[in-house]
């Protein structure tokens, strides 16, 4: 496989800084902080990740995108609708990493809900994420389950993400358990 094409691993990801970067901590933290060339690297690096551990843990360091959540959000859009596995499931990951914040709610939750992929790591990010956003905006976030047309596997998955969280109280626990929903009840729009 050539090399441009390798997949990427926690033991083999690989670290590509320009020469003469390491010289002085302020070069690099200026080349880091380049948003032009975080995106060009963070395109680079997408294809080549294969596994949900690579995934998220790139995506919790990528803390460029907690400074620069605004300028980043068409770009996670683009990668919730890609169709790619690990590409959506960064998308979804940035979201509950970077994202869980009033402004991104109403839109946040429209593009978890147009995810449409068969994968399971995805399904468990778009879960993971919906929980997080459950947990912080319950009210919002309940009105929108209540609604939604997530297949049942998610839905299901999100609501049991909101009452294994620590941050979720006995009486949210209680009122999640009753939203369960019989099997096929959320499936109308998904083909």
């Amino acid at each position: 496989m050539p090399k441009n094409k390798t997949k990427a691993s926690a033991a083999n990801a690989p670290v590509i800084l320009p020469p003469g970067c390491l010289e002085s901590r302020e070069k690099m933290r200026k080349y880091l902080e380049s948003l032009g060339e975080a995106r060009r690297l963070i395109r680079w690096f997408l294809p080549k990740i294969d596994n949900w551990s690579v995934c998220d843990s790139f995506c919790s360091t990528l803390k460029i995108a907690g400074r620069h959540r605004a300028q980043l959000w068409p770009f996670v859009l683009d990668c919730l609708r890609s169709g790619e596995e690990y590409t959506v499931r960064f998308g979804a990951v940035l979201l509950l990493d970077y994202y869980v914040d009033r402004a991104y709610l109403g839109e946040a939750l429209a593009e978890l809900e147009r995810v449409d992929h068969d994968s399971y790591y995805v399904k468990m990010a778009v879960a993971w994420a919906l929980s997080m956003f459950y947990l912080e905006f319950p009210k919002e976030t309940g009105a929108f389950l209540a609604d939604c047309r997530l297949d049942d596997f998610t839905y299901h998955k999100a609501l049991q993400k909101i009452c294994e969280s620590g941050r979720a109280d006995r009486e949210m626990k209680e009122r999640v358990r009753t939203m369960r929903r019989k099997s096929g009840e959320g499936q109308e729009g998904k083909s």
